[in-house]
This record gives C-alpha cells, sequence and structure tokens, in this order.
C-alpha cells in the first residue's frame, strides 16, 4: 500500500530549491555615476545606496522574488526555507582625492530600530581611482541575538580619505 505524504508536490519542490540551489542577486545602480559621483569625506559614514537599475536574478527558487529592496537599500532573507549563511559581493569605483594610499571599509548592519554592526572588513585602495570590493560572509539566523533573517541588513562605507564613489553594485548569495 502507498504512502501519501503530508505536502504538496509544490512544497517539496520548494525545499528542494532552497537547499540545493545557491540564489544569487545582482545589483547594479545607475545613481552614482563618474560625472554625478557621491562625494565622500574622510571618516564620515555613508549609506551604501543601488537603485538597481540592472537587476539580474540567478538561479533564484520561484518563491523567492527578490533580495534587495531598491527603495530602503536593504537586503532580507526571509524567503530562504532554511537559515543561510549569506555573502555579500559589495564593489564600486573609487576616486580618492589625495595621493596617498587608504583605507575603505564595508559595514554590515542588522535593520534594527538602532542598526546594530555585525561585520565589517578594510579594503586597501591606491592613491589612484580604481574599483574597489569588499566580500563580506555573515550568518542570517537569530542565534546571534538578532534577527537578521526577516528584518535585513544594510551596508554602510566609510573612507580614511575623502573622495568620490560612483558605479554602486553588490551580489549577494547563499552559500
Amino acid at each position: 500500500m502507498a504512502t501519501i505524504l503530508p505536502w504538496t508536490g509544490a512544497e517539496v519542490q520548494k525545499i528542494i530549491d532552497g537547499r540545493l540551489h545557491s540564489p544569487i542577486q545582482d545589483v547594479v545602480g545607475d545613481n552614482y555615476t563618474v560625472g554625478s559621483p557621491l562625494a565622500v569625506s574622510a571618516s564620515t559614514e555613508y549609506d551604501f545606496v543601488s537603485n538597481g537599475n540592472v537587476r539580474n536574478f540567478k538561479v533564484f527558487p520561484d518563491h523567492i522574488t527578490n533580495i534587495w529592496d531598491t527603495s530602503t537599500n536593504i537586503a532580507t532573507f526571509s524567503g530562504f526555507e532554511n537559515t543561510p549563511e549569506i555573502v555579500a559581493n559589495v564593489s564600486f569605483m573609487w576616486d580618492p582625492d589625495v595621493a596617498a594610499a587608504g583605507i575603505m571599509t564595508v559595514k554590515v548592519y542588522v535593520n534594527e530600530t538602532s542598526p546594530i554592526l555585525i561585520k565589517e572588513t578594510n579594503i586597501d585602495y591606491k592613491a589612484t581611482t580604481g574599483k574597489l570590493t569588499g566580500l563580506l560572509t555573515f550568518y542570517a539566523g537569530d542565534v546571534t541575538g538578532f534577527d537578521v533573517k526577516n528584518k535585513g541588513v544594510s551596508f554602510k562605507i566609510e573612507s580614511s580619505a575623502a573622495g568620490n564613489l560612483y558605479d554602486p553594485s553588490i551580489e549577494i548569495y547563499r552559500t
């Protein structure tokens, strides 16, 4: 006699997709361009903004429609069936104002009433214009005391020197 499972085929597929695929979202903004950059002051924190002029959804299961919200610049992961580890590849062009090397810091904050810093990485740069990329990995579970999965995260940048930031993009994926 056959056993009838208590789940629909769609529910089973959703679980399989959520566990076997690694959803990726690329978001490329045109809100800051070489002709109209974000002017950054030294030692000042700025929101990482990408309006998502170009958005690519790669290997998304049907039940996940979006990770990056272009109106709030917050990434949320509530569509994932399990609690994933997330990797964010934050990229932008940087044109420093001074002819000296420096450090750009990319930070990840939990979207709480008062945002809480959970991770940061430093990127060394030279005194010339170039593309900078910060790779950040963080856990989207709530065992750390924060509801990262449902409340989401935002990204901020801070530089040791003044300069201009343009061509922002972010790639977010689940490991």
